[in-house]
Formats: structure tokens, C-alpha cells, sequence
């Protein structure tokens, strides 16, 4: 049975795989010490971002960068439903 079938790439596809490329990939020579740390968040916003405009990002996935401290509260359900 043959794979899923991939999307033919289109100039949109490209910028996106070149701009991912520059976000995620960019050598550590390059652009210093104030660019890296600026990258750091923007990285993080990006991929939230594109994870939810896909429809891949869940409760589930989120689960995991909500602190500590909040999920011993009171409030927050004890048991997973899986």
C-alpha cells in the first residue's frame, strides 16, 4: 500500500520552509548573543501558532508547559480521562 501522497510545493510552501529554516536553524555564529535570545520566544510563538492554525495543537500537547504549581491546585482535575 503506497504512502500518503505529498502536496506538489508551491512558492508559499517554499518562503515557509526557507523562513523555518532561518528561525529554527540559524547557526550560532550568526547574528549573536542578542539575536539568539530574541529568537528564543519567537521560536516558541511561532510553532504555537502554526501547530494551532494546522488544528495539531490539543489540550494534550499544552499539558505539558502548564507549571507545576498549577496543576496541584485544587481546581485542576486529578485524573486524565485517557
Amino acid at each position: 500500500m503506497p504512502g500518503p501522497a505529498l502536496s506538489p510545493r508551491t512558492p508559499i510552501s517554499n518562503l515557509q520552509r526557507q523562513f523555518e529554516h532561518w528561525l529554527f536553524d540559524l547557526p550560532a555564529e550568526v547574528g549573536g548573543r542578542p539575536l539568539h535570545l530574541l529568537l528564543g520566544p519567537c521560536r516558541y510563538l511561532y510553532a504555537l501558532l502554526r501547530d494551532f492554525v494546522r488544528g495539531d495543537l490539543g489540550l494534550r500537547a499544552m499539558a505539558s508547559s502548564i507549571p507545576r504549581c498549577l496543576r496541584s491546585s485544587p481546581w485542576w482535575p486529578s485524573r486524565s480521562p485517557c
